[in-house]
């Protein structure tokens, strides 16, 4: 089975190659084995997280006429539902019959699905979520044919995933917990012909769980059929045979979504994060939240600027974790792409962020700091988000402010950005994630400012980016980290470089934890795929 790694990342590449004495003899005849480069992802191009591939998985490949539906009569040769599998290293094969192209040149589909199940009814795929399944589709390559440079095969999780992070009350423990989920439908077909799921409304029931991990802190992870109501799955924590705290998911759960929540034995500890899949979101490493800390989710709003998108409120701008104690972000993870920036637009409306509760944020709308010092230092730059005014308005938030030294902000820093935004145009990549933060003093070393009401923000020691990339020819993943100290320095940015995973160590957050078993891409340092 598919091994559970809770943010570990998935990039498996499919090799389809003959291995008897038979498959030689066709090789000879119709030339090379089709093979396939392959991702999988959440939601709108997100990776996966929480999967892994063991010895002996296997997926299902049918070959098919070009533009045509699956079935029977489109379907090529005998390329039916055919099974590779894998030793666990990424790398599959085929069981008994390798697949090729047609040698008259005709271009063809491809559908694929995990884990392989050598009996389909009508090309349906049976779903009983209390096996705990991970379904994963791709029917994205299309219209392929020998003279493929590469074929990239899509999965995508057909079902919702959600991820309890649950912490006791101060002096409790959560020794003997186990997790009941109520009210869930628990069978459906899922079609591997039209990507559609039809559930079976008649079929509910519960699934029990036994979270993993310390007394104080443990988490569960499991599967659910997607739902188009609100307050239908409901969840209960027992210790022992006691109920100890009873809630319900409170919006209706989508498919290929991930769900991630902090819960501790007296309710909801923190503000829910659907999408947490996003690649460039950070989590405390220790688990749960950061101490007093709280999550906000700002999405873009009118997307009529996008040239060919079309819709509203699905596309994320940045997620903001909130230091309540301090009054300063710990950090702002977001995609950097040249569509949000263009120049002018800059709107200079400072405000006070509609998400964050307004006694946590410091009052700067008016006038920066009483410490003239330092600025109201963005940590999502204006220029960074200028495509339109309304876009620009949400980087005035005062939770996007730390206090900077004045001179670092327009002058080392300033460079950094300005060299980032021009990094973002290089047409051998495409997203930049990045995650901007502050680093402060130990507890009792911490210096404040004020604002104009007298309320105490602290002062950060260092100002940190973390930034990940991916090449689109080769797929393969560059990053590279800043840590800047907090004062007037003419030292340039490129005399601050340290690796992602140092940035880790000295934050205490793990960066981009969708990529997975990732030490060597963390460890990077150098800047010769930047600029």
């Amino acid at each position: 089975m598919l091994k559970k790694l809770y943010f570990s990342s998935l990039i498996v590449l499919i090799a389809l190659s003959a291995c008897n004495k038979e498959d030689d003899q066709l090789h000879n005849l119709q030339g090379v084995p089709v093979s396939f480069k392959t991702s999988v992802f959440e939601g709108v191009k997100t990776r996966v997280v929480g999967v892994n591939w063991e010895s002996g998985d296997k997926i299902g490949v049918f070959a098919i006429e070009n533009g045509r539906t699956l079935k029977e009569e489109t379907i090529i040769e005998n390329y039916d539902n055919l099974s590779f599998s894998t030793t666990g290293n990424g790398v599959f094969t085929h069981n008994d019959q390798a697949i090729y192209y047609p040698e008259d040149g005709s271009t063809i589909d491809f559908i694929s699905y995990y884990p392989y199940q050598s009996s389909l009814n009508a090309y349906n795929y049976k779903i009983d979520i209390t096996e705990q399944v991970d379904l994963m589709y791709s029917n994205n390559l299309k219209n392929s044919d020998k003279n493929n440079a590469e074929n990239n095969l899509d999965f995508h999780r057909v079902l919702s995933k959600v991820v309890l992070n649950i912490e006791p009350t101060e002096s409790g423990s959560l020794e003997g917990l186990t997790v009941e989920v109520n009210g869930v439908k628990t069978e459906a077909a899922f079609s591997l012909a039209t990507g559609e799921l039809t559930i079976e409304t008649e079929s509910t029931g519960k699934l029990l769980f036994t979270p993993l991990g310390s007394d104080v802190n443990k988490s569960v992870t499991f599967l659910l059929l997607p739902t188009t109501e609100e307050n239908s799955v409901e969840v209960v924590f027992k210790l022992g045979d006691k109920v100890t705290y009873k809630w319900t998911i409170p919006h209706a759960l989508q498919g290929e979504s991930l769900y991630s929540y902090n819960i501790n034995l007296n309710g909801i500890s923190s503000e829910v994060l659907p999408a947490t899949s996003y690649m460039e979101l950070p989590y405390y490493t220790k688990g749960g939240s950061a101490p007093n800390s709280l999550k906000a989710l700002h999405m873009v709003g009118s997307t009529s600027w996008l040239n060919g998108y079309s819709g509203s409120n699905t596309m994320r701008n940045y997620t903001i974790m909130f230091d309540t104690e301090n009054s300063v972000p710990y950090w702002i993870a977001y995609p950097m792409h040249s569509i949000f920036m263009r120049s002018g637009n800059r709107t200079n409306d400072w405000d006070f962020d509609p998400i964050i509760p307004k006694k946590y944020q410091p009052n700067i709308v008016n006038s920066g700091w009483t410490n003239k010092k330092y600025n109201r230092g963005h940590m999502l730059a204006s220029a960074d988000r200028s495509a339109t005014r309304d876009l620009n308005r949400t980087t005035f938030y005062a939770t996007n402010m730390a206090v900077q030294d004045v001179k670092m902000n327009s002058g080392v820093w300033n460079d950094l950005e300005q060299d980032l935004r021009s990094w973002v145009e290089d047409s051998r990549y495409d997203t930049i994630y990045v995650v901007t933060g502050v680093i402060l003093p130990p507890k009792g070393q911490i210096e404040y400012t004020t604002d104009v009401d007298g309320k105490e923000v602290a002062i950060p020691k260092y100002m940190y980016k973390a930034l990940l990339k991916q090449e689109k020819s080769s797929k393969k993943w560059h990053s590279i980290a800043f840590n800047m100290k907090n004062i007037t320095s003419g030292t340039s940015y490129d005399k601050n470089v340290v690796s992602v995973a140092e940035l880790e160590d000295l934050t205490g957050f793990t960066f981009f934890p969708n990529l997975g078993d990732a030490t060597e891409v963390k460890s990077q340092t150098s800047l010769s795929h930047w600029r």
